[in-house]
């Protein structure tokens, strides 16, 4: 598998290449690749921390905080409620969802593609779905919401 994405600029293609990693369980090599690019850059984010540290759980966090607070301050949040209250851990996760993730995103050049008839793949709110995963979250609730990869979280359920 080839990484096809530098860090330079693309902090949010690392952070989707992590989690498609962890909702599709990639081996450990595939991982260890993501992991060394963002290490060979010294980026630190709590995001890229909390889904390493699910694979390689020697992994030192790094930071408590994420490199863009919007929209991704609402992940801190979802994992902290997560250790008390795995209910309310995904209601906030739905939020996130509903109201906070797509709006976080209206400066980047995506935004708003399917109203100008650009052809794009979705949108997709892959680090959710890992979320959903590292956190043991009941994603029943996120079932059918336009920005939730359920089928991608739920696949390898259905190969086993």
């Amino acid at each position: 598998y080839e990484i096809s994405c530098s860090l330079v600029g693309s902090e949010m293609c690392i952070r989707d290449r992590l989690s498609i990693g962890i909702m599709l369980e990639y081996d450990d090599n595939t991982m260890q690749k993501l992991v060394q690019l963002i290490k060979d850059n010294d980026v630190k984010d709590y995001i890229y921390d909390t889904f390493i540290r699910y694979r390689f759980p020697d992994w030192t966090q790094t930071t408590g905080t994420v490199l863009y607070p919007l929209p991704y301050q609402a992940v801190i949040a979802v994992t902290e409620l997560a250790k008390q209250d795995k209910i309310e851990a995904v209601k906030r996760l739905e939020k996130y969802l509903k109201k906070e993730w797509y709006r976080g995103h209206s400066d980047l050049s995506w935004y708003n593609d399917h109203k100008y008839g650009i052809n794009h793949d979705g949108y997709w709110c892959f680090e959710s779905g890992a979320l959903v995963k590292v956190l043991g979250l009941d994603d029943s609730i996120l079932k059918g919401h336009p920005y939730y990869p359920y089928d991608m979280v739920h696949w390898v359920d259905g190969q086993k």
